[in-house]
């Protein structure tokens, strides 16, 4: 991977006490793709002064399963399953896009970054918030469902702000959504549906969001990508 950090295709299995099954600081780049992990710490805890990109690895039981930093960083398609934290990532831009959660015990998804590109991603079934969106960029087609605190919580950049576009909110104990900052985000197309405390906290509901049953494959096994019919 251009004389970089990369990890490709391996399988790790840790008694839980491990600091990472695969961990980088101080490198130029960096790629983790295809790997098995079970029983760590942290999952990935990857970081690199150019490029971080996390992809297509299958992560369980993990006290977090996927940390990526510092510059350029992209966490794409992969599952994580059980443990604490799910994913956390930071950089310019921080984007995570494809991936499904389900089942720890803390939050699914924090990310933090200027540039945030949140896309197509499945959370189910976490202790707390399903995502936590802090700073500017876009939260889009994302289903966080069946969470112990909200399914989204956004707190962002008052100049720039978050666009909320086509996100479902299912079944969370607390909200689909709770605004800790309001900023100038444009919301739309969003479905807030049959969360426990309310459809939405901290702002008024869009006049372009709704609240609709989603027809999802199978709510009963946690599968809730929606139903193409």
């Amino acid at each position: 991977y251009d004389g970089a950090f990369a990890v490709r295709g391996c399988s790790f299995q840790g008694d839980g006490t491990g600091w990472a099954a695969i961990s980088s600081t101080n490198v130029s780049a960096c790629l983790v793709e295809g790997n098995a992990i079970r029983g760590y710490i942290n999952g990935i805890a990857a970081a690199s002064t150019g490029e971080t990109r996390i992809v297509g690895n299958v992560i369980e039981d993990c006290g977090r399963g996927i940390g990526a930093g510092y510059q350029r960083v992209t966490v794409t398609d992969n599952v994580v399953r059980r443990g604490g934290r799910g994913i956390e990532a930071s950089g310019y831009p921080a984007v995570v896009r494809s991936n499904n959660l389900s089942a720890g015990s803390e939050i699914g998804i924090v990310v933090q970054s200027e540039a945030i590109e949140v896309v197509g991603n499945v959370i189910v079934g976490y202790g707390g918030d399903g995502v936590l969106a802090l700073g500017s960029g876009g939260v889009a087609s994302n289903t966080s469902s069946l969470n112990g605190g909200s399914g989204y919580v956004a707190d962002e950049d008052d100049w720039d702000g978050i666009e909320w576009v086509g996100n479902i909110g299912y079944r969370n104990a607390r909200y689909g959504i709770r605004w800790r900052a309001v900023g100038v985000s444009t919301v739309r197309c969003n479905n807030w549906f049959a969360n426990v405390a309310g459809e939405v906290q901290g702002r008024p509901l869009s006049g372009e969001d709704v609240s609709i049953g989603p027809q999802f494959c199978h709510v009963g096994s946690s599968n809730l990508h929606l139903d193409s019919s």
